[in-house]
C-alpha cells in the first residue's frame, strides 16, 4: 500500500507551510531564512496578534462563551479536553480511551496554539507528536490561526501487548484545514480540503510515573481510494 511523503499527509502542517507563516512576519517571503519550528516545542495559554491588531490569550475564562474560528478571526475561548479517568487504567478500555483523547487534545491543538493537553499524552519519544507540536504551536506563535473541522477516528483494532504496552490499527476521517497567516491571507500551501479515510498504526505504553496510558508512535497505512 502506497506510503502519502510526510509533508502531504492530511493529519499534519507540514514545516515547510509553519515557514511559509513564519516568513510572513519579516517582510518579504523570508522562507527561506526564518527558522524551523522546534520539535516539542510548546505554548501554554498563548498569547497571538489578532486581525485588525491586538493581541489575546487562548485560555478562556470560565464565563466566556466559545467562538469558533472564521476566516478573519482565531477561535476564542475553547476549552481545553479533560482526560478521561478510562485512559489512566493499565487496561483495555484504557489503551482505547488514550488514543480518542489524542485526537481530541491534536484538535484542540490546531484551535488555540496551546499544545499541553497534547504533551501530555505524547511520549517523549513519539518523533511525529513532536513534529505536530512544533509546527501548530509556531502558527500561533507568529499570529496565524486555523479553521479545522472536527474529525473523527474509527479504531478497528486495539490489543495489549504485554503489561504495559498496546497496538492500534485505526481509520482516520480528514477534516478540511484552512490556516490563516497573520495578514489574514489563506496560507494555501498549509491548507487542505481532503476529506479522505486513511489508514494509520500507532502504538502506546502506559506511563508508571504519569500513571496514564501515552501514544509511542503514529504511521499512515495510506488512504482509501475513491
Amino acid at each position: 500500500m502506497r506510503r502519502p511523503n510526510r509533508l502531504t499527509m492530511p493529519l499534519a502542517l507540514s514545516a515547510a507551510a509553519a515557514l511559509l507563516l513564519t516568513g510572513c512576519t519579516g517582510g518579504g517571503d523570508g522562507g527561506d531564512e526564518s527558522p524551523s519550528p522546534t520539535a516539542g516545542q510548546s505554548t501554554s495559554a498563548p498569547v497571538s496578534e489578532s486581525p485588525g491588531g491586538g493581541s489575546e490569550s487562548a485560555t478562556p475564562t470560565e464565563s466566556a462563551t466559545p467562538e469558533p474560528a472564521t476566516s478573519t478571526s482565531a477561535a476564542k475561548n475553547i476549552p481545553a479536553p479533560e482526560m478521561p479517568d478510562a485512559m489512566k487504567k493499565n487496561d483495555q478500555a484504557g489503551l482505547e480511551a488514550a488514543l480518542e483523547y489524542w485526537y481530541e487534545a491534536f484538535h484542540y491543538l490546531k484551535l488555540t496554539g496551546d499544545a499541553e493537553p497534547l504533551m501530555a499524552v505524547s511520549a517523549e519519544d513519539c518523533g511525529f507528536c513532536h513534529e505536530l507540536i512544533g509546527d501548530w504551536t509556531t502558527v500561533y506563535d507568529v499570529g496565524g490561526w486555523a479553521v479545522v473541522e472536527q474529525n473523527g477516528i474509527t479504531i478497528d483494532v486495539a490489543a495489549l501487548d504485554g503489561e504495559t504496552r498496546g497496538t492500534y490499527l485505526y481509520r482516520d476521517q480528514q477534516a478540511p484545514v484552512h490556516v490563516y497567516q497573520p495578514d489574514g491571507t489563506k496560507a494555501e500551501r498549509a491548507s487542505t480540503d481532503n476529506d479522505d479515510v486513511v489508514y494509520w498504526s500507532a502504538s502506546a505504553s502506559f506511563d508508571e510515573g504519569d500513571s496514564h496510558w501515552k501514544i509511542e508512535s503514529l504511521s499512515t497505512e495510506g488512504k482509501t481510494e475513491e
